[in-house]
């Protein structure tokens, strides 16, 4: 048995061989050996076998354990192969890549967490599940791989389960078109900040985006968006307070045009089930998403919920964000000056919002920023108004 190996001295070797046709094979305990290469079986074992110092079950259909210490950068997942068990890489210190032939359709939880030098994985295009981790443990198939930046799931994905690329190096992900489920943190990595979700993606589980600031998404899909975004870290209590949320930008499509829904990083806890419920609807519900402003508690982010409430609504009088963007109109003009945002600029110009006083301010701020098309604007706005009509104004 495993544990007739002999503690210290087992976990210091190199190599095994196994001989008793009957012996146990404990894929854990194996795991422990941390400078393990390779362990080779005898033939006829009752349950499994070896090939490369690689343990396989006793047909070949499941690739068991991966040795820790294996030196090889490189693995081609054999043909025939149908499952990868549960932790079967986990661990791994010198694999950089993996291949899988398209005979894999399984693979276990945990399978290739903190593989700490993976960078590449290339999938199978038959598998329909990447599985959840443990309720009760660590376990997300590639959590905590901190080389893998870039991933490309496989065409015939489904469910992207819990945790699955949570605390990894992830700058990029392809998600594909067929994805409909994701779950509890799949994407809680650091570096991943823009995430483009395919519009068969269902609903989203709490965390699953949590350090995203820039979501492209379809109206009417990606039910628990904002639970997705903003929600405690894992490590957290659920109800810890003075938690700092991410601030994200969503991109909103729809057939004919796109609509942007900011979810803000300084709203308050209890008055983020409005943003809730108005996103998960068929359509953006915008009387709930109004209703979420008062709960915003930065001023740069209150002002541009109102920009994007303004110009959604037309400047109408009734909305809830005139009267708040007139008191604040020369500190948003300045703003959208010195981001050389001309186009909105412009727009905002045209609402009448600005005095004279501040139109002379911003006519010297943009003629030193050469931005001539806006300096050019604010003359003809203040002749409109009947004043400096007597001053010259060179380009």
């Amino acid at each position: 048995s495993m544990e007739d190996l002999g503690g210290k001295r087992y976990r210091q070797c190199r190599e095994l061989t196994i001989r008793s046709r009957q012996a146990k094979i404990d894929s854990g305990a194996l795991r422990l050996a941390r400078g393990l290469e390779a362990v080779h079986i005898a033939e006829g074992h009752k349950t499994c076998r070896s090939a490369d110092g690689v343990i396989y079950s006793r047909d070949g259909r499941t690739l068991e354990y991966y040795p820790v210490g294996k030196m090889e950068a490189v693995f081609e997942i054999p043909e025939g192969v149908v499952k990868i068990a549960r932790s079967a890489f986990a661990g791994q210190r010198y694999l950089e890549e993996v291949l899988m032939p398209d005979s894999v359709t399984t693979v276990g939880m945990g399978a290739f967490s903190r593989c700490g030098r993976l960078r590449k994985v290339v999938f199978s295009e038959n598998i329909r599940e990447i599985p959840d981790a443990s309720a009760y443990q660590n376990g997300g198939v590639f959590e905590g791989c901190g080389c893998l930046e870039e991933a490309a799931l496989p065409g015939s994905l489904e469910y992207l389960g819990s945790y699955a690329f949570c605390s990894s190096g992830l700058r990029r992900i392809q998600l594909n078109e067929g994805l409909r489920q994701m779950g509890e943190y799949a994407l809680a990595a650091k570096r991943l900040g823009e995430v483009e979700l395919p519009a068969s993606l269902e609903r989203l589980g709490k965390g699953a985006l949590l350090y995203a600031y820039r979501v492209g998404a379809c109206i009417g899909t990606a039910r628990g968006l904002v639970s997705a975004v903003n929600a405690v870290s894992p490590g957290f209590a659920e109800k810890c307070v003075n938690v700092e949320w991410t601030r994200c930008m969503v991109h909103a499509y729809r057939q004919d045009r796109e609509e942007r829904f900011l979810i803000p990083g300084s709203l308050k806890r209890n008055a983020a089930y409005h943003l809730d419920l108005a996103w998960n609807g068929e359509e953006i519900d915008y009387g709930e998403y109004d209703a979420c402003f008062s709960g915003i508690m930065d001023p740069e982010e209150r002002l541009e919920f109102a920009w994007m409430g303004i110009l959604r609504s037309g400047g109408e009088e009734e909305s809830p964000y005139v009267s708040y963007l007139k008191h604040s109109a020369m500190k948003a003009a300045f703003r959208m000056v010195e981001e050389r945002r001309e186009e909105e600029f412009l727009a905002f110009l045209k609402m009448g919002y600005l005095s004279d006083s501040a139109l002379s301010k911003l006519l010297q701020l943009t003629n030193g920023k050469q931005m001539v098309t806006c300096s050019a604007y604010i003359l003809k706005l203040q002749e409109a108004r009947g004043g400096r009509k007597e001053k010259k104004f060179v380009l």
